[in-house]
């Protein structure tokens, strides 16, 4: 049965090291099928917290992720001004099609 994990991430800022309002930030995920079989059609939904908004689509499909293979995935989103929050956190959901194995988990990064 398919297994996925998120085995790394990162946030990267397009201005500097950190994350501001008013500018654009991406996260990087590497998804990792740990499992004995072939995961098929894995679904990623991203969500954001109010005042930042998506610059990619908010739903992302992935046609295999074969036993131990790592898909690696771009997520771009805005910070907008009036985000009144110390970080960013990015609410990320995998499933598969046997749904078998589910990923439920926020990511955050600093902002500043």
């Amino acid at each position: 049965m398919p297994r996925l994990k998120i085995a790394d991430h990162q946030f990267f800022a397009s201005n500097g090291s950190s994350i501001t309002l008013g500018s654009n930030g991406k996260l990087t995920i590497a998804l990792q099928n740990f499992g004995t079989k072939t995961a098929r059609n894995v679904k990623v939904n991203f969500t954001l917290p109010k005042n930042v908004y998506t610059t990619d689509s908010p739903e992302m499909l992935i046609d295999s992720i074969a036993p131990g293979e790592v898909a690696t995935l771009d997520y771009g989103f805005l910070v907008n001004k009036r985000f009144a929050e110390d970080s960013v956190a990015v609410m990320l959901t995998a499933v598969e099609e046997t749904q078998s194995s589910l990923i439920n988990e926020a990511l955050q990064s600093k902002s500043g």
